[in-house]
């Protein structure tokens, strides 16, 4: 069955407030910064989906004159539009028609603001983690603009304060604090929250309309996933999938996310695929958690594995490029002992065929990143 994600652009929502401030991101979809230093749109959770729905006007926008920092991502989009992966949507007139109902829904949740402050404050944590990543490729490493949580510009705007670091202090004591809150401290803590409320019901807005999951920027989804999942029955598999996906390549494997547009379409035109959309979907229903020791863990079971023994076939080519490709994208977390042994295997013929169905079952899903980074299609 084909599955579809929703692609949002930060900044297309419904505003409460005619007052929200914006920041450097405004109609930016969910990008990542990748180690070979360029913004590009995030591979790796996408391989959940079979197509993207997005935004016409940012489409265009983005594709046609794109942002300082943009140009990897543009090209990729417009790579990814004509392998007919994009479907364009009006999004401005799917959200005008539902103003009424998402401002509405804004207004309910600011009159209980600190129920949702846990959610709020790793929002802000988020993107004080990652934001050097995304301000320092556009030129702006020093501009508050480009580096201040969303939530903490607006509240700096409403409150008639100069946007700076030494204003945003201020607001992160009041939103950080453990005492209780006199009432100015409230409607910041209300402020702090309106541009995230906003674009949460607004993308709950398009996934109701459009019948698919949102794929949202990180440091955005706590409050998204709050409110959504307050509703369990308005949630779709993928909604939970996403984190999942991103655990495993922020976490485990860094250096095996798709980091241009080439590397995702070999994956996701590669069969195996199909196991990797599983083992995510079997991660998230069993809430395993991702560490740092998953691919020394499978390259080491591989290795080891008793049922290796000896013929040269297609399964000597599978382990070949399961600890290649290794080597190849080496990051310091495999033991030479275990690249050893995998190597000496992947020459060895293999008189046991049970390891093919072995490996494609329980490793497929590495087999596809694995060829991915190798520009093949795989099997």
């Amino acid at each position: 069955m084909s599955t579809s994600l929703c692609l949002t652009s930060w900044g297309k929502h419904v505003r409460s407030s005619g007052n929200i401030a914006t920041d450097a991101y405004e109609g930016w979809p969910p990008l990542k910064a990748y180690i070979q230093g360029h913004l590009d749109v995030e591979f790796g959770p996408l391989l959940l989906s079979d197509n993207l729905i997005m935004d016409s006007t940012e489409f265009d926008h983005l594709t046609r004159s794109p942002p300082p920092g943009l140009v990897h991502a543009s090209q990729s989009l417009l790579e990814l539009a004509s392998h007919g992966y994009i479907e364009l949507r009006d999004y401005g007139s799917l959200l005008n028609s539902r103003a009424a109902a998402i401002k509405n829904a804004t207004e309910v949740k600011l009159g209980a603001t600190e129920h949702f402050l846990k959610e709020i404050r790793h929002s802000v944590n988020t993107w004080d983690a990652i934001a050097p990543n995304f301000s320092i490729p556009i030129g702006r490493a020093d501009d508050p603009i480009a580096n201040l949580p969303v939530g903490i510009i607006h509240a700096l705007s409403a409150d008639g304060k100069a946007i700076n670091n030494a204003n945003a202090i201020e607001i992160r004591k009041v939103l950080f604090s453990k005492k209780r809150f006199s009432t100015h401290e409230r409607e910041l803590l209300a402020e702090i929250a309106r541009p995230y409320f906003d674009h949460a019901h607004s993308c709950l807005a398009l996934t109701n309309a459009l019948n698919s999951p949102i794929f949202d920027w990180a440091d955005l989804r706590p409050v998204y996933d709050a409110i959504l999942f307050a509703n369990i029955h308005d949630a779709k598999p993928l909604e939970q999938q996403i984190p999942k996906a991103r655990e495993l390549f922020s976490v485990s494997l860094p250096n095996w996310e798709p980091s241009n547009v080439q590397e995702f379409l070999a994956a996701l035109k590669n069969s195996h695929v199909r196991d990797f959309r599983q083992f995510i979907q079997d991660a998230s229903e069993q809430q395993t958690g991702f560490d740092s020791a998953l691919l020394n863990q499978l390259l080491g079971d591989l290795a080891k594995s008793k049922h290796i023994a000896g013929k040269v076939s297609t399964t000597g080519n599978v382990i070949a490029t399961l600890f290649g490709v290794a080597t190849s994208f080496f990051d310091g977390g495999i033991t030479a002992s275990v690249l050893t042994s995998g190597g000496t295997l992947a020459g060895q013929e293999v008189a046991n065929k049970g390891i093919e169905k072995y490996l494609y079952r329980d490793s497929g899903w590495f087999l596809c990143l694995a060829q991915a980074k190798q520009g093949t299609k795989g099997k």
